[in-house]
């Protein structure tokens, strides 16, 4: 077949082409969609941090919704948001478009570090499963880091990979720019410096001092960047996401570790995750040692991290590359070959429906938020909790008051100031506001309001308004369970007609 000057028979021949094909159709559900679905309160601090930046042109000005000096991350996402906008006009799927590419990014990659770890049928299963596997589908399109440090890190191994094999230290240090990349945009992926440190100790100590200076490259610019966005503070007040090694309540807690093995069993695919396992019991030998430091890296990373953030999926998306990538080897080592295809149709299957429980979830906050447009004067601010897509859609700034303390502080008109969307002030310079309306999810009135704050808010607010979600399948947090979602809207006596 030939197109112009361009034979595509080669391109239509390839499997990787395909299965980028099947991974863009899997990703491309849904990108219209308003910011409103499990983890929506991420998806807008970095849309409106970008929205920002398009309409000050202040774009190393780091912004985050507590009205304090803050440590986050380099806004890489948000500075690339804020391009495609400048391009495509600011819709919701023009945020999501580049986190589908960098997510077909990291399948490519995943083909390469497969195909180089052992064949180009393991390469072509590792990029299959990262295609479909639930998890990193919906966090594909998902307007937030993960899709950028997947692509990142994945790189980051296919290069090291290369430069144990040849040697060349241009692998080394593009290795390490690429990981440099994650880390400055997300912290928590400093975690991944673990398995290609411990199979150099292991097998490249005569390599020790020439990584010495690609390592600086990984670390250095996140420490300078810190300094930067935390206002000068010292460097060990690094954020709380690698001060890890103090325990939470969730650290020695087993059913934590039960609900995240749910959670990734879920988000990776059962099947994959069976043939991971075969993988660790049975296949053993020389070849098989960085895929399994690369789990031993995820599992420290679980360990560490999700304690304190087990509410939020992304992190543990990190963490379910190695079990994709042990699959794919298991899968060409045990699957004879006239069960192949009907076995990745299987994979396939499951993973179709599990994709669709994931994309159901709906909030209903981008809708209460569309209610409040224009109900807000000047001067005044909503009161929220949950999720800040209420700010957006209202496009108004926000107090947070998840506690009587600061639901009464906003009603003073001072607090927290949060990034709300279009009309947002810069958050460390909070102005006074008259607080007029409270939004509060119905899991937060039933399972976390105490008794003062909700005699507090009958005794100075009405009910105007209960706008209803979709039945999350997911449920809050990692459980599995069903809930419907309502968002409640009351307004202070003070402003009734």
């Amino acid at each position: 077949m030939v197109y112009g000057d361009m034979n595509l028979r080669p391109l239509l021949k390839n499997p990787l082409f395909w299965i980028l094909i099947l991974g863009l159709a899997f990703r491309a559900v849904n990108l219209s969609d308003d910011f409103s679905g499990h983890h929506a309160w991420k998806e807008v601090q970095l849309a409106g941090q970008a929205f920002l930046f398009l309409e000050e042109g202040s774009i190393f000005t780091p912004r985050n919704f507590q009205a304090s000096p803050q440590s986050m991350p380099m806004p890489l996402v948000s500075w690339v948001v804020m391009i495609f906008w400048q391009v495509f006009g600011v819709h919701e799927w023009a945020a999501r478009l580049p986190m589908v590419l960098f997510s077909l990014g990291a399948i490519y990659y995943s083909f390469r570090l497969g195909s180089e770890l052992y064949s180009k049928r393991v390469g072509y299963l590792f990029a299959l499963f990262l295609a479909v596997a639930p998890m990193p589908v919906y966090f594909g399109q998902f307007v937030g880091e993960t899709s950028l440090v997947m692509l990142t890190v994945i790189a980051s191994y296919y290069y090291f990979v290369r430069w144990c094999k040849t040697g060349e230290r241009g692998l080394l240090y593009l290795s390490a720019l690429f990981l440099m990349v994650a880390v400055v945009s997300k912290y928590t992926p400093a975690f991944m410096l673990l398995p290609p440190a411990l199979y150099i100790v292991l097998r490249k100590q005569d390599k020790i001092l020439e990584t010495v200076p690609a390592l600086a490259v990984v670390l250095v610019p996140m420490a300078v960047w810190f300094r930067h966005a935390s206002q000068f503070r010292p460097i060990w007040h690094a954020p709380s996401a690698l001060s890890v090694i103090i325990p939470t309540s969730q650290l020695f807690n087993p059913g934590f570790y039960l609900s995240q093995a749910v959670q990734a069993a879920w988000g990776a695919n059962p099947v994959v995750i069976l043939l991971a396992l075969a993988f660790l019991a049975l296949m053993k030998g020389e070849k098989h040692l960085f895929p399994r430091l690369w789990f031993l890296g995820g599992l420290v990373y679980v360990i560490l991290v999700m304690p304190k953030s087990a509410g939020n999926s992304y992190y543990l998306v990190l963490a379910l590359l190695p079990f994709l990538l042990c699959a794919a080897a298991s899968f060409d080592r045990f699957v004879r070959r006239e069960y192949f295809w009907p076995a990745v149709l299987l994979i396939v299957l499951v993973s179709a429906p599990l994709c669709y429980v994931l994309y159901s979830v709906e909030y209903p906050h981008a809708e209460a938020g569309r209610y409040l447009l224009g109900k807000v004067g000047q001067g005044e601010t909503i009161g929220w909790v949950e999720s800040a897509a209420v700010c957006y859609y209202a496009q108004v700034k926000c107090a947070y008051v998840n506690s009587l303390e600061n639901l009464r502080l906003a009603e003073g008109g001072t607090g927290y100031a949060y990034l709300g969307g279009y009309r947002t002030e810069h958050p460390f310079s909070p102005e006074k506001r008259e607080l007029v309306y409270v939004v509060i999810p119905s899991d937060f009135e039933q399972n976390y309001m105490t008794g003062e704050y909700r005699d507090h808010l009958l005794e100075n607010y009405l009910l105007e308004k209960e706008i209803t979600g979709k039945t999350n399948l997911f449920g809050k947090g990692y459980s599995l369970k069903t809930e419907p979602q309502y968002a409640l809207i009351y307004r202070r006596y003070a402003d009734k007609d």
